[in-house]
């Protein structure tokens, strides 16, 4: 079986600081305490935006506002046997407006504000490493 998921993400700095999710998921070790920008998939009916303001506020309780995308979306294949799962990903940069960043969900680990500067001190997933590249490229 094949599958397409589109995944929204969302990059919300403040204070000089960039909101990560560290996810839990000890059944798949590729996943498991890694980092990323957090986020979720997109569902039927949604726009983007929605997607990003629903899920932080979903798995984090941040309200936040999408303000513009990544100019580079990425993609990448997982196969899990019997199935293959092709994922897209596009970040927005969005601005903060509220609410305290906590794990609300079981498959996030730990929440974090975290300097640019420091973000080498994290295991970011090989898809979200390209959003980071992006992010300091950009300046964002």
């Amino acid at each position: 079986m094949k599958q397409q998921i589109l995944v929204v993400l969302g990059y919300v700095e403040h204070e000089g600081k960039v909101l990560l999710s560290q996810r839990f998921e000890p059944s798949n070790p590729a996943v498991h305490l890694v980092w990323e920008f957090p986020g979720g998939t997109n569902h039927f009916g949604e726009t983007l935006e929605q997607t990003c303001v629903r899920e932080l506020k979903e798995e984090l309780g941040v309200d936040v506002e999408p303000l513009e995308l990544f100019p580079h979306p990425v993609s990448h294949t997982w196969d899990f046997g019997d199935r293959r799962v092709q994922i897209h990903l596009v970040c927005f940069r969005c601005r903060y407006i509220g609410g305290e960043a906590r794990a609300l969900e079981e498959e996030i680990n730990d929440v974090r504000w975290v300097a640019h500067k420091d973000f080498g001190e994290y295991h970011f997933f090989e898809t979200g490493k390209k959003f980071v590249e992006q992010a300091l490229t950009l300046k964002y």
